[in-house]
């Protein structure tokens, strides 16, 4: 129904309540794959690295509830977010953009985007990803959510986003003033420090 909360299956069989959502009666993405199911699938991926003694790079982190998990794991893992779940955040983006705005793991509400340049800011996240993916305008014009391709198939479209946000190195979060700027190793930081 139009408009309606949601309810779709996720991990186990149980429910979990969706956002109001306007696809002919299917459901997004980002609610089949909610922020819990993303916590316990990190959660899982980390126990199983500690018992094979292993290291672990968690690719695409999407949610504000996987980031204490993966803090406490920084002596196994290293962490990595992809740029859309930077700068999109649902459910505007699917209203904006529909089936462009799908990709795996989906965008999430604001406060998990929030929650990522957190992490970013504090040098939890290690990489940043772009999630590109080489569909074709006619792959993602087709009919409905659950016939369409998930991926961004544009890395184009970043430029504009990250330009506003890291153009300007005082702007710019300390730790990754070096990904994005060549700067003298005299060069005075926010905290007083040089590079």
């Amino acid at each position: 129904i139009l408009g309606q909360p949601a309810l779709a299956p996720y991990d186990g069989g149980e429910t979990s309540p969706g956002p109001a959502v306007e696809t002919d009666e299917e459901i997004l993405d980002w609610v089949r794959r909610d922020a819990e199911t993303a916590r316990r699938s990190t959660e899982r991926a980390l126990r199983l690295a500690r018992q094979a003694g292993r290291r672990l790079h968690v690719l695409h982190v999407t949610s504000a509830e996987e980031l204490p998990l993966l803090a406490e794991a920084r002596d196994i893992a290293t962490v990595e977010a992809a740029v859309p779940h930077l700068i999109l955040s649902a459910p505007e983006c699917y209203e904006r953009l529909g089936t462009y705005a799908q990709i795996n793991p989906p965008i999430r509400e604001a406060r998990h985007q929030e929650a990522l340049w957190r992490a970013i800011n504090e040098g939890a996240i290690d990489n940043i990803g772009s999630d590109h993916a080489p569909h074709t305008r006619a792959d993602k014009d087709g009919i409905g959510v659950d016939r369409t391709p998930a991926g961004a198939n544009a890395v184009e479209q970043y430029h504009a986003p990250l330009d506003a946000i890291f153009t300007d190195p005082k702007r710019t979060p300390e730790n990754l003033l070096l990904w994005f700027h060549h700067l003298p190793w005299d060069y005075r930081m926010a905290s007083g420090r040089t590079l």
